[in-house]
């Protein structure tokens, strides 16, 4: 049984095993002043070969981490089946063989090997646990997938080669499947994996993060917030926006589609909006014509069958994470603005 058998086993022992030499043969006895622990983890430490294996073995706090991803692993799996499962199976094959390659490098900057895998298995529990999402229109699995990229060295910049990390999740729809959902499930994984690829066509950068997350759902429209961050000389930067599409057509929603044209909705919105961002930030530099111009953008907003959200930036940071200024109407007031036919079904009585 090779490593990642052993690791997807999910078998976890508690080996407190001491080799005392005594009289001329070897006994196990139990933990004392001389033995060494071998940690529980989710492989048997005991057959352990691999360095990261030991590493593991030899960490409580890391065994510990390990024996919970496998448990978060096994137990998210037992709620899919069929395809979603396979694909969660492939998903956390790919993880352990980036694991190896990422943590095992020796050319990887900014931690230790021990603090590597304890951040690479921190993010993978979060991503299993939080893997299914339930919403009354769709069950979407939300899928990551990681990446070792080899980083060229730039003398003139004093920058030594390196090995880096990309990081791309994305949704899918995986109850009800119907061809709509098929084709938004195959535009998500296409848009996150062109994005890993025109990172690495640009100059090399090491930590690079991007995602596509469900924020609301209809029968027959999906809204997500997609990001990207990417790590700059002293920290993350980022840019995020929303996408809200009509599964019918595959489109994105457009303004038209919901307000009525000289009907006077983008004033109605931005004054809201202007209020509470002025009342937030107490910039100056802020103005209605700025507001008005975002909020009449449909990539900043969430819509739900209740209500419209809406996320402004007019700072143009990313406010998303660090403290993200929105606002939200009812479909219901907002009646008077909106198209005698819509798109999809609003609560507006």
């Amino acid at each position: 049984m090779d490593v990642e058998q052993r690791h997807m086993a999910g078998a976890g022992r508690l080996l407190l095993i001491a080799f005392l030499w005594t009289a001329g043969l070897i006994v196990i006895a139990s933990v004392g002043s001389l033995a060494r622990p071998a940690h529980a983890a989710s492989f048997d430490c005991a057959a352990a070969t691999q360095p990261l294996e030991k590493i593991i073995c030899a960490d409580e706090d890391l065994s510990a981490l390990d024996e919970k991803m496998a448990a978060t692993y096994k137990e998210t799996q037992a709620k899919l089946d069929g395809d979603a499962a396979q694909t969660i199976k492939t998903s956390q094959r790919a993880w352990l063989k980036f694991l190896r390659a990422y943590c095992g490098a020796t050319d990887r900057a900014g931690w230790t090997t021990a603090e590597c895998l304890d951040m690479e298995y921190d993010t993978r529990i979060q991503d299993l646990a939080g893997a299914i999402i339930v919403q009354p229109a769709f069950t979407f699995l939300q899928v990551a997938e990681y990446q070792t990229i080899k980083i060229d060295a730039e003398p003139e910049y004093d920058r030594p080669a390196e090995t880096g990390r990309h990081y791309f999740s994305y949704p899918q729809i995986i109850a009800p499947k119907v061809a709509e959902t098929a084709r938004w499930n195959d535009d998500m994984q296409k848009w996150a994996r062109s994005v890993v690829g025109e990172w690495i066509e640009m100059d090399g950068n090491p930590q690079v993060e991007i995602s596509a997350t469900v924020r609301t759902s209809l029968p027959n429209f999906v809204s997500v917030e997609k990001s990207v961050y990417w790590m700059g000389a002293a920290h993350m930067w980022g840019t995020y926006w929303n996408e809200n599409v009509l599964l019918t057509t595959g489109q994105e929603l457009t303004a038209a589609q919901i307000f009525k044209s000289g009907s006077g909705w983008e004033s109605f919105l931005s004054t809201r909006a202007f209020n509470a961002i002025e009342l937030e930030s107490g910039s100056p530099e802020i103005t209605r014509d700025l507001i008005e111009s975002l909020v009449e953008e449909p990539q900043t907003w969430t819509v739900s069958a209740d209500t419209l959200t809406i996320t402004v930036d007019p700072d143009g940071t990313d406010s998303r994470r660090y403290g993200a200024i929105e606002v939200v109407y009812t479909w219901r007031e907002l009646g008077p603005f909106l198209q005698a036919d819509l798109p999809i079904a609003l609560n507006v009585d």
